[in-house]
């Protein structure tokens, strides 16, 4: 049966470098389908306008289309740009910071084809040093958008799992080309940013799932280029009027079914740690730690805080007040506290990292000014606890109850 070909869409606005070696990417790692290359560029002062055809006819020769415009369209004038000019029935949109994989399309291309409710699809993307940028978006309980298991290593088994998802990124997302013109295209009203997540919401709106599949992997610069959750600070009122009943808050729902224990810090941030069966088990190393078996078990358990201080302390009572500091950074990448600040800071600071030390100092001055505004904490606890209500949200009703039971003295009853 013949496979079906796919227009890959490129917006870019300058960064040629990073451009060209997406470019190069692409072609080293040809899907295993016709295909056509579609650069839409916005308004390039660099070396874009000058390298981008010729290398474009160089590695794809009649495949290439570069569509040039004199005005910034943004990402999602671009994409619908390039999406509108696509001659194939299959759209893969692609951030120009991204390197691709080995055979990265055909675990999107099989689990589109096996599975008619997904209406789009993504790769997971990593950041350079192997860990994850991207397997998915989801709402928190203070109905935020975090990428889900940020920063962990790429190869853990959370990594590699397929699972529900609310939203994915559009910085690598396969789509049907009628699936994406029916829910709409990218709203052009947002600047870099959202236009994905509610792409995702009017598909699921129209009865789709969504979905990263992990088989599928993609290197992903974040940040090179102006892709975010947020965006520019006017993207969210936009989604917020656009889809008011989009944020609804599920990442606990998720965390749970993975094997982990959400809970919320004292700013409403949701914490993780390992099911309380897996906690038992740690207990008795916890008590008399070693070295070694610590490390070990943070290989798997990334959400072991205490096994992290553990190591650290360890560390630092051998002497390595280096390998201290860097158990404590990877320790507050994933456990944000104060607490943990205050101990990478003291590790800093024995280490002789002395501009990580003000910045943790900085960081906890500015936690401990924002603890003093009572009226923030009452109406976040009141907002959740609403929601948890709308919802009928038991999770989310027994993480608000818990904060209010941990927190709500020291922090309700201060002076706003």
């Amino acid at each position: 049966m013949p496979q079906r070909p796919v227009s890959i869409i490129i917006p870019v606005h300058n960064k040629w470098p990073l451009t060209a070696a997406c470019l190069r990417s692409l072609h080293e790692h040809a899907p295993e389908r016709p295909c056509e290359v579609i650069v839409v560029d916005n308004a390039s002062t660099d070396a874009t306008g000058k390298e981008l055809s010729a290398l474009g006819q160089e590695l794809f020769s009649g495949n290439f289309t570069r569509i040039r415009n004199e005005t910034n369209k943004n990402f999602s004038g671009a994409c619908n740009q390039g999406a509108r000019a696509a001659r194939h029935g299959v759209l893969f949109f692609l951030n120009n910071d991204t390197l691709l994989t080995p055979a990265w399309d055909a675990p999107l291309f099989a689990a589109m084809e096996n599975d008619a409710t997904l209406g789009a699809v993504g790769p997971l993307l990593l950041f350079e040093n192997d860990t994850v940028q991207h397997l998915g978006i989801t709402v928190q309980p203070d109905r935020s958008l975090r990428h889900l298991y940020a920063g962990i290593p790429g190869a853990h088994p959370l990594a590699r799992k397929r699972r529900p998802l609310s939203f994915i990124t559009a910085a690598a997302l396969l789509i049907r080309k009628n699936t994406f013109f029916d829910a709409g295209a990218f709203y052009e009203g947002y600047v870099n940013g959202l236009e994905d997540v509610e792409l995702c919401y009017r598909l699921r709106q129209a009865g789709y799932a969504v979905s990263v599949i992990p088989e599928s992997v993609v290197y992903h610069f974040d940040g090179q280029t102006r892709r975010e959750i947020t965006g520019a600070p006017k993207n969210a009122p936009i989604l917020s009027r656009r889809c008011p009943d989009l944020r609804r808050p599920e990442y606990h729902h998720t965390v749970l079914a993975d094997g982990y224990t959400p809970f919320l810090g004292p700013f409403f941030e949701t914490l993780l740690q390992p099911a309380p069966e897996r906690l038992q088990t740690y207990a008795p190393l916890l008590a008399a730690p070693e070295a070694g078996r610590i490390s070990e078990i943070l290989d798997k358990e990334i959400y072991l805080q205490d096994g992290y201080v553990a190591l650290a302390r360890l560390q630092q009572a051998a002497g390595d007040a280096e390998n201290a500091f860097a158990t404590m950074t990877r320790c507050v990448r994933f456990h944000p506290t104060m607490a943990v600040m205050e101990t990478l800071r003291d590790m800093a600071e024995k280490a002789g990292h002395t501009e990580a030390a003000r910045e943790c100092g900085a960081t906890l001055a500015d936690a401990r000014e924002k603890l003093k505004d009572s009226r923030f904490f009452q109406s976040r606890l009141d907002a959740t606890l609403e929601i948890a209500t709308a919802l009928e949200d038991k999770e989310l009703e027994r993480l608000a109850k818990a904060w209010r039971k941990q927190y709500g003295r020291q922090l309700l009853s201060r002076s706003g």
